[in-house]
Protein backbone atom coordinates (compact mmCIF):
# COMPACT_ATOMS: atom_id res chain seq x y z
CA UNK A 1 0.00 0.00 0.00
CA UNK A 2 1.20 3.67 -0.95
CA UNK A 3 2.44 6.02 2.14
CA UNK A 4 -0.52 8.10 0.69
CA UNK A 5 -2.74 5.35 0.92
CA UNK A 6 -1.54 4.19 4.55
CA UNK A 7 -1.52 8.17 5.70
CA UNK A 8 -5.64 8.40 4.38
CA UNK A 9 -6.48 4.71 5.98
CA UNK A 10 -4.46 5.64 9.34
CA UNK A 11 -6.27 9.67 9.07
CA UNK A 12 -9.82 7.84 8.41
CA UNK A 13 -9.98 5.38 11.15
CA UNK A 14 -9.37 7.82 14.02
CA UNK A 15 -11.47 10.41 12.27
CA UNK A 16 -14.15 7.67 12.22
CA UNK A 17 -13.50 6.84 15.54
CA UNK A 18 -14.21 9.98 17.14
CA UNK A 19 -17.40 10.36 15.02
CA UNK A 20 -19.55 8.17 17.21
CA UNK A 21 -22.80 8.86 15.49
CA UNK A 22 -24.58 6.22 12.86
CA UNK A 23 -23.68 6.78 9.56
CA UNK A 24 -27.16 7.19 7.54
CA UNK A 25 -27.73 5.66 4.11
CA UNK A 26 -28.12 8.53 1.31
CA UNK A 27 -31.95 7.37 0.17
CA UNK A 28 -33.04 7.78 3.63
CA UNK A 29 -31.96 11.09 4.32
CA UNK A 30 -32.37 12.57 0.87
CA UNK A 31 -36.21 13.22 -0.38
CA UNK A 32 -38.36 16.32 -1.47
CA UNK A 33 -39.03 18.41 1.29
CA UNK A 34 -39.58 22.30 1.32
CA UNK A 35 -36.33 24.00 1.69
CA UNK A 36 -35.31 27.34 2.89
CA UNK A 37 -33.74 29.36 0.88
CA UNK A 38 -29.88 28.92 -0.68
CA UNK A 39 -27.56 31.55 0.84
CA UNK A 40 -25.56 30.58 -2.04
CA UNK A 41 -26.38 31.31 -5.49
CA UNK A 42 -24.53 29.87 -8.47
CA UNK A 43 -24.10 32.42 -11.45
CA UNK A 44 -22.00 31.79 -14.36
CA UNK A 45 -19.24 28.41 -15.06
CA UNK A 46 -15.70 29.40 -14.41
CA UNK A 47 -12.17 27.16 -14.64
CA UNK A 48 -11.49 25.34 -11.74
CA UNK A 49 -8.35 25.85 -9.93
CA UNK A 50 -5.22 24.86 -10.99
CA UNK A 51 -4.12 23.24 -8.05
CA UNK A 52 -7.81 21.48 -8.01
CA UNK A 53 -7.27 20.47 -11.73
CA UNK A 54 -3.92 18.75 -10.46
CA UNK A 55 -5.17 16.88 -7.47
CA UNK A 56 -7.70 15.38 -10.27
CA UNK A 57 -5.34 14.68 -12.45
CA UNK A 58 -3.23 12.85 -9.62
CA UNK A 59 -6.88 11.04 -7.85
CA UNK A 60 -9.35 10.84 -10.37
CA UNK A 61 -11.62 9.73 -8.20
CA UNK A 62 -11.82 12.62 -5.65
CA UNK A 63 -13.07 14.69 -9.00
CA UNK A 64 -15.71 12.14 -9.57
CA UNK A 65 -19.44 13.60 -10.73
CA UNK A 66 -20.80 10.83 -8.99
CA UNK A 67 -24.63 11.29 -7.99
CA UNK A 68 -24.27 14.10 -10.37
CA UNK A 69 -27.25 16.14 -12.34
CA UNK A 70 -25.45 17.66 -15.13
CA UNK A 71 -28.10 19.72 -17.68
CA UNK A 72 -27.18 21.35 -20.75
CA UNK A 73 -28.66 24.28 -21.11
CA UNK A 74 -31.04 24.41 -23.88
CA UNK A 75 -32.57 21.59 -22.53
CA UNK A 76 -32.56 23.27 -19.42
CA UNK A 77 -34.50 26.34 -20.40
CA UNK A 78 -36.84 24.11 -22.15
CA UNK A 79 -37.61 21.66 -18.90
CA UNK A 80 -37.87 24.59 -16.77
CA UNK A 81 -41.07 26.10 -19.22
CA UNK A 82 -42.82 22.49 -18.87
CA UNK A 83 -42.47 21.11 -15.94
CA UNK A 84 -41.34 24.26 -13.85
CA UNK A 85 -38.22 25.52 -11.95
CA UNK A 86 -38.58 22.86 -9.44
CA UNK A 87 -38.07 20.14 -12.01
CA UNK A 88 -34.48 21.19 -11.89
CA UNK A 89 -33.70 20.99 -8.33
CA UNK A 90 -31.71 18.64 -6.95
CA UNK A 91 -33.36 16.79 -3.54
CA UNK A 92 -31.82 18.01 -0.95
CA UNK A 93 -30.61 16.27 2.50
CA UNK A 94 -32.57 16.41 5.53
CA UNK A 95 -30.68 17.77 8.37
CA UNK A 96 -31.94 16.25 10.81
CA UNK A 97 -30.43 16.14 14.37
CA UNK A 98 -28.18 13.24 13.64
CA UNK A 99 -26.88 14.61 10.59
CA UNK A 100 -26.05 17.75 11.94
CA UNK A 101 -24.38 16.00 14.79
CA UNK A 102 -21.88 14.84 12.30
CA UNK A 103 -21.62 18.22 10.74
CA UNK A 104 -20.17 19.56 14.32
CA UNK A 105 -17.73 16.32 14.94
CA UNK A 106 -16.57 16.03 11.38
CA UNK A 107 -15.39 19.75 11.76
CA UNK A 108 -14.12 19.20 15.48
CA UNK A 109 -12.04 16.14 14.94
CA UNK A 110 -10.64 16.91 11.48
CA UNK A 111 -9.60 20.78 12.71
CA UNK A 112 -8.22 18.91 15.54
CA UNK A 113 -6.69 16.23 13.92
CA UNK A 114 -4.24 18.31 10.91
CA UNK A 115 -1.19 20.29 11.96
CA UNK A 116 -2.09 23.96 10.10
CA UNK A 117 1.07 24.85 7.52
CA UNK A 118 0.96 26.99 4.80
CA UNK A 119 2.48 25.79 1.44
CA UNK A 120 5.68 26.06 0.38
CA UNK A 121 6.46 26.71 -3.48
CA UNK A 122 3.10 26.29 -5.22
CA UNK A 123 -0.24 25.51 -3.65
CA UNK A 124 -0.47 21.77 -3.36
CA UNK A 125 -4.08 19.93 -2.58
CA UNK A 126 -3.78 16.47 -1.28
CA UNK A 127 -6.14 13.93 0.72
CA UNK A 128 -4.77 12.54 3.63
CA UNK A 129 -2.50 14.75 4.65
CA UNK A 130 -1.76 15.20 8.28
CA UNK A 131 0.18 18.71 7.80
CA UNK A 132 -1.46 21.24 5.34
CA UNK A 133 -3.59 24.22 4.70
CA UNK A 134 -7.31 24.92 4.53
CA UNK A 135 -7.33 22.89 1.32
CA UNK A 136 -6.46 19.71 3.43
CA UNK A 137 -9.58 20.55 6.14
CA UNK A 138 -11.56 20.86 3.22
CA UNK A 139 -10.70 17.82 1.62
CA UNK A 140 -10.80 15.39 4.51
CA UNK A 141 -14.24 16.59 5.83
CA UNK A 142 -16.04 16.31 2.25
CA UNK A 143 -14.05 12.73 2.81
CA UNK A 144 -15.60 11.95 5.69
CA UNK A 145 -19.28 12.89 5.44
CA UNK A 146 -19.37 10.70 2.30
CA UNK A 147 -18.07 7.37 4.04
CA UNK A 148 -21.21 8.38 6.56
CA UNK A 149 -23.59 8.87 3.74
CA UNK A 150 -23.57 12.08 2.74
CA UNK A 151 -24.42 12.41 -0.99
CA UNK A 152 -21.78 14.23 -2.99
CA UNK A 153 -23.64 16.90 -4.30
CA UNK A 154 -24.21 18.05 -0.77
CA UNK A 155 -20.87 18.72 -0.43
CA UNK A 156 -18.76 21.57 -2.29
CA UNK A 157 -15.15 22.93 -1.92
CA UNK A 158 -15.33 26.27 -1.98
CA UNK A 159 -12.61 29.67 -2.13
CA UNK A 160 -14.06 32.82 -0.73
CA UNK A 161 -11.83 35.73 0.37
CA UNK A 162 -11.75 37.53 3.82
CA UNK A 163 -10.85 40.94 2.75
CA UNK A 164 -7.15 39.88 2.95
CA UNK A 165 -6.40 36.87 0.42
CA UNK A 166 -8.46 33.56 -0.83
CA UNK A 167 -9.36 30.45 1.66
CA UNK A 168 -11.24 27.21 1.31
CA UNK A 169 -13.87 26.01 3.31
CA UNK A 170 -16.29 22.96 2.81
CA UNK A 171 -20.18 24.29 2.21
CA UNK A 172 -22.92 21.85 3.08
CA UNK A 173 -26.21 21.87 1.63
CA UNK A 174 -29.38 20.54 3.63
CA UNK A 175 -33.08 21.69 3.60
CA UNK A 176 -32.23 24.07 6.27
CA UNK A 177 -29.75 26.11 4.34
CA UNK A 178 -26.23 25.81 3.70
CA UNK A 179 -23.50 25.49 6.32
CA UNK A 180 -20.04 26.18 6.54
CA UNK A 181 -17.39 24.14 8.23
CA UNK A 182 -14.17 26.36 8.40
CA UNK A 183 -10.65 25.46 10.21
CA UNK A 184 -10.51 29.02 11.33
CA UNK A 185 -13.59 28.51 12.67
CA UNK A 186 -14.65 26.39 15.61
CA UNK A 187 -17.75 25.84 15.07
CA UNK A 188 -20.29 25.39 11.87
CA UNK A 189 -22.14 28.34 10.86
CA UNK A 190 -24.76 29.22 8.09
CA UNK A 191 -23.51 30.59 5.22
CA UNK A 192 -25.58 33.62 5.41
CA UNK A 193 -23.48 34.52 8.78
CA UNK A 194 -20.44 33.82 6.63
CA UNK A 195 -18.44 36.86 6.89
CA UNK A 196 -16.83 35.81 3.94
CA UNK A 197 -17.00 37.27 0.52
CA UNK A 198 -18.24 34.46 -1.89
CA UNK A 199 -16.17 33.75 -4.96
CA UNK A 200 -15.99 30.31 -6.62
CA UNK A 201 -17.09 26.74 -5.88
CA UNK A 202 -18.10 23.51 -6.99
CA UNK A 203 -21.08 23.24 -9.04
CA UNK A 204 -23.88 21.34 -6.84
CA UNK A 205 -25.90 20.54 -9.73
CA UNK A 206 -22.87 19.19 -11.09
CA UNK A 207 -20.39 18.10 -8.99
CA UNK A 208 -17.27 18.91 -10.26
CA UNK A 209 -17.88 21.42 -12.52
CA UNK A 210 -16.83 24.89 -10.81
CA UNK A 211 -19.17 27.74 -10.97
CA UNK A 212 -18.73 31.63 -9.50
CA UNK A 213 -20.87 32.06 -6.66
CA UNK A 214 -22.74 34.64 -4.35
CA UNK A 215 -23.56 34.78 -1.43
CA UNK A 216 -27.88 35.67 -0.89
CA UNK A 217 -29.24 37.06 2.13
CA UNK A 218 -25.76 37.63 3.61
CA UNK A 219 -25.36 39.40 7.17
CA UNK A 220 -22.58 42.25 7.95
CA UNK A 221 -20.04 40.84 10.06
CA UNK A 222 -16.47 41.61 10.36
CA UNK A 223 -13.65 39.54 8.65
CA UNK A 224 -12.53 37.42 10.54
CA UNK A 225 -8.39 37.45 10.78
CA UNK A 226 -6.22 34.90 9.21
Amino acid sequence: MSPHLLALSAFGLAALAAITVAPTSPSSSVKQVKTAASAVIETESVKAPRAYRRLCEKEPRLCAAKHAAPILAPFEKRMAKMFGEDALKIAPVVLTAERKKQLDRVNDVVNGLIEPRVDRGGDVWSLGALVGDCEEYVLMKREMLLRLGWPRTALRITVVHDGVGYHAVLIVSTDKGDFVLDNLVGYVSRAEDSPYRFVVAESLRNPGAWVRISKGAAKKSPLLSR
